[in-house]
């Protein structure tokens, strides 16, 4: 995490002095310049952690609801009912496609499958 100061996480620029030379004041522009660029790409750093953090929830969040309605679709309705089947391969879809969860997904797909080819009498 990022250190929080009193001046709202800002340092204050270093001060030209009155009586500085050229080289003096070239140096200290420059060290605020670099600060500045820190600064910024450090915010930029927290702004992508807090993004993925945030996505991760709603993954999770989706998931969860996915598997409750396939749950909930296999007791009521069977577990080759159109239905139970299509929420079997909704939340394969973002096991996989979203989540990179190939291992989990695989037996879904096959569920979704053995299940349309039941219907169908294949």
């Amino acid at each position: 995490m990022a250190k929080i100061m009193a001046n709202g996480g800002r340092r204050e620029p270093k001060k030209v002095k009155a009586n500085a030379t050229e080289e003096e004041m070239y140096k200290t522009k420059k060290i605020n310049k670099e600060h500045n660029t820190t600064a910024r790409k450090e915010q930029r750093k927290d702004a992508v952690v807090h993004t993925r953090e945030l996505a991760n929830q709603k993954d999770r969040r989706q998931r969860n609801k996915l598997e409750r309605a396939l749950e909930q679709s296999s007791v009521q309705l069977g577990a080759t009912h159109p239905d139970t089947l299509a929420a079997a391969l909704a939340l394969a879809i973002v096991l996989y496609k979203d989540q990179s969860r190939l291992a989990d997904a695989e037996p879904l797909y096959r569920r979704v499958i053995e299940g349309r080819e039941e219907q169908l009498g294949a």
